[in-house]
Formats: structure tokens, C-alpha cells, sequence
């Protein structure tokens, strides 16, 4: 069945079938990037990601005091007691 065919298909259905069809889907697709392939990729290129979000960001949190400048208050008890 091509995509234009299930696109066809969906109008004849009422909401709440579409909906179940769309959580199948997600269900589906959610197992297979839960499989160990899948799972390998996604992970991966998250990794990816925060290594070159941390290799950008990093000169900028050593060098950029502004960027720090709330860490002074790391000791500080943020909650009033009454």
C-alpha cells in the first residue's frame, strides 16, 4: 500500500480509529528503536551531539565569567522558612 493509498484510507476512518492507528505506530516504532540496532543509533548520535555541544560550550564556560557568575551561589539555601 503506497502512502497516498493509507492517506486516503485514514479519511474514511473516524478519529478514534486514526488515533489507535497512530499509537500502534508509535508503539511500533518506539520498539524498533528500542531494538538493539536502533537503540545503538539513536544513542550514539546523542552522544554525538553532546560532544560537540560540550566541545563548543566549554571555552565559553571557562573563560566567560558571566556564564559562571550564579555559581556563587551554589552554597546558598534558596528556600524561606517562615
Amino acid at each position: 500500500m503506497t502512502q497516498a493509498e493509507i492517506i486516503n484510507q485514514l479519511k474514511n476512518m473516524t478519529v478514534a480509529e486514526r488515533l489507535e492507528l497512530i499509537e500502534v505506530a508509535v508503539q511500533q516504532i518506539r520498539a524498533e528503536l528500542r531494538s538493539s540496532e536502533g537503540h545503538l543509533q539513536v544513542a550514539d548520535h546523542a552522544d554525538e551531539e553532546i560532544r560537540r555541544a560540550v566541545d563548543i560550550m566549554l571555552p565559553e564556560y571557562l573563560h566567560n565569567s558571566e556564564l559562571t557568575a550564579f555559581t556563587a551561589l551554589d552554597g546558598e539555601d534558596f528556600y524561606v522558612e517562615e
